[in-house]
């Protein structure tokens, strides 16, 4: 670990700290709800930093996610993806991190095979829910009766995809491709915050007003989509669409909404691409010519939710980077 992502870290430990002091301050208890901390940007808002923070529990998306946390993080750990005895390889990894980890490991249990569950050391779990249609409305809910309302919304989680309208064979692109990335990146992002305003809605105001915050995650390929890019790119430009409109929308409700569009930056999914291709997507950015580091997207994300002031904005993180069209 080089000392910059050390001293960035003590940044964003800086920054999550007046902003969990802030709201302990008029009374409320903060329990964050980071979405897609598993393996890029959100990763940075966890590991290693609020573990020195005093929280005694978060919430994560994914039993992955909550693998990396648990290794950083002392306090409670409260998976928003329920147990499936159907999925092999994620039932494994539950066994596996409930026998070391139990009983700081809350699960959201979906099967009623409790013979299974119990036999991997389910003795506690903080929500029983048989259907996805609405699970995360019911995990908010069920959270902010055991440990209070969240404050704070970083909705990170998204995918993308490379599809060319008409193919080599020359048939058109699969529809559910396109409509998996927009369910994802957009649908997932515009559900996620209306359920978190609803619920942040009915707490307690605190300084000038202020309810909440949420962070939403665009990209520049939301302005400057490259071939291929339709999905993706459509998907993005509505998160930063509706960025100002939810604003606007929630002002009444005390809840401040913005949106971070992200250029290149060297997640740990980036990083499995070849030296030579790194390099060359860093030569492209005007300066610095370097991949962007996630603690400075962390950095920003802090900021947003620390700054009351800001509100209705997308922001772009991409050292003045203007995509190509390939």
């Amino acid at each position: 670990m080089t000392f910059t992502l050390t001293i960035n870290r003590e940044r964003f430990e800086s920054h999550l700290a007046n902003v969990l002091a802030k709201h302990e301050s008029a009374g409320a208890h903060v329990v964050p709800v980071i979405k897609g901390n598993g393996y890029g940007f959100g990763r940075t808002l966890l590991a290693g930093a609020v573990s020195n923070l005093g929280l005694d529990r978060v919430c994560v998306g994914t039993i992955w996610e909550a693998a990396e946390v648990l290794e950083n993080f002392t306090g409670e750990v409260i998976v928003l993806e329920p147990i499936s005895t159907q999925d092999d390889l994620a039932f494994s990894q539950w066994e596996q991190l409930l026998a070391e980890y139990s009983p700081r490991l809350l699960p959201m249990v979906a099967s009623t095979d409790t013979k299974k569950l119990s036999s991997i050391g389910v003795t506690r779990a903080w929500l029983d829910i048989q259907t996805s249609m609405h699970r995360f409305g019911l995990s908010v809910a069920e959270a902010a009766k055991a440990h209070g309302g969240a404050r704070i919304l970083m909705q990170i989680a998204g995918i993308g995809t490379a599809k060319r309208i008409v193919g080599k064979d020359g048939n058109p692109a699969p529809l559910e491709d396109f409509a998996k990335v927009v369910n994802v990146n957009l649908i997932g992002t515009y559900n996620a915050a209306r359920v978190f305003a609803a619920a942040c809605a009915k707490l307690d105001p605190m300084e000038d007003g202020e309810r909440g915050a949420m962070v939403f995650t665009a990209s520049v390929a939301a302005f400057d989509g490259q071939v291929g890019q339709q999905a993706y790119s459509a998907s993005k430009a509505g998160v930063a669409g509706m960025t100002l409109p939810m604003a606007r929308d929630l002002a009444q409700h005390g809840i401040r909404v913005c949106t971070i569009a992200p250029g290149i930056f060297a997640t740990p999914l980036l990083k499995t691409l070849p030296e030579p291709v790194q390099a060359s997507l860093a030569a492209s950015i005007p300066f610095p010519s370097r991949l962007g580091k996630p603690e400075e997207f962390a950095q920003l994300a802090a900021h947003i939710v620390s700054n009351g002031h800001l509100n209705g904005e997308v922001i772009r993180l991409d050292g003045a980077l203007r995509m190509a069209p390939r």
